[in-house]
């Protein structure tokens, strides 16, 4: 039997893919603080190897969890959340346009598996 989105209201789905999302962006923060901690003391300002692997996993997860939020966001909202008047529906493009930039995730995957 199908439920009735209640407006305003989210989904147990939607509410544990924010409460997954919310853990996730520190996560990706400190990765990002720890590679380029890594760079620096290594004196590598182009992350060359083997910091570049650090700064892989720090994207990948980054670019993870900000997916994450987005569709999180628009379970939560439903589909008005993707009209052109939100910023969602840019910030939902640009993320999947970023997936795939730089050879994409499988690459930053082969990257940060190094």
């Amino acid at each position: 039997m199908l439920r009735e989105r209640v407006r305003g209201g989210a989904s147990e789905t939607a509410r544990r893919a924010l409460a997954d999302a919310d853990a996730a962006l520190p996560a990706a923060g400190a990765l990002a603080r720890d590679a380029a901690a890594a760079a620096v003391a290594a004196g590598d300002a182009d992350f060359q190897a083997p910091t570049a692997a650090a700064a892989a996993a720090a994207r990948l997860a980054a670019q993870q969890a900000a997916e994450g939020v987005v569709d999180a966001t628009i379970e939560a909202i439903g589909p008005a959340a993707l009209s052109a008047d939100l910023p969602l529906e840019r910030w939902f493009r640009e993320l999947r346009v970023m997936r795939e930039s730089d050879g994409g995730i499988a690459r930053l995957r082969a990257m940060g598996a190094r």
